[in-house]
């Protein structure tokens, strides 16, 4: 019996692609025919909870949702150089942005800036302080729901760790 033709040329109905840039396969991205889908969506989401219908469910503090590119003053070279590099990012996030500095330097406020820019966009975004990320993880194995908290980890088109490396160094966080 033969096999029914994919709808999608490109994707052959898996919902992902996987860029090739001079011969180096990139990370999986969604198909064009799966962003409709993705789209389709949001836009149902929002219908039902309103424009903050992202802002829920990005864990992003409530002190933190002023922080925007716009309010955040460079006082260097380098947070001017950040802020550029931040501002690219929000627009279209690819791969990993780590940002390191001194306590003080605008980490935060620019990790803060880059969710709310997408939340703007009304484009998913999940919010974290790295321990409480874990603290949240390590709480899920008494009640069994560990694999669904984990698949939605990562499953967050963009996730936004906070304080990355500051975590309490426990044997258990070592090993995650």
């Amino acid at each position: 019996r033969p096999q029914p033709q994919p709808e999608c040329p490109v994707c052959h109905d898996m919902k992902f692609v996987i860029p090739v840039t001079n011969g180096v396969s990139g990370r999986a991205v969604p198909c064009r025919c799966y962003e409709k889908v993705l789209a389709a969506q949001r836009e149902q989401l929002l219908l039902r909870n309103g424009p903050h219908a992202f802002a829920g469910a990005s864990c992003l503090p409530p002190g933190l949702r002023q922080m925007t590119f716009q309010t955040f003053v460079s006082a260097s070279r380098n947070q001017s150089v950040a802020l550029a590099h931040c501002r690219e990012f929000a627009r279209s996030p690819q791969g990993w942005l780590l940002l390191a500095g001194k306590s003080g330097s605008g980490k935060t406020h620019l990790a803060a800036a880059v969710t709310n820019a997408r939340l703007a966009q009304q484009q998913p975004v999940r919010f974290s302080n790295t321990a409480d990320l874990l603290d949240t993880i390590r709480s899920t194995y008494d009640n069994h729901t560990y694999d669904d908290t984990f698949r939605a980890i990562c499953d967050a088109p963009l996730l936004v760790l906070e304080d990355l490396g500051h975590e309490n160094r426990t044997p258990w966080s070592q090993e995650k």
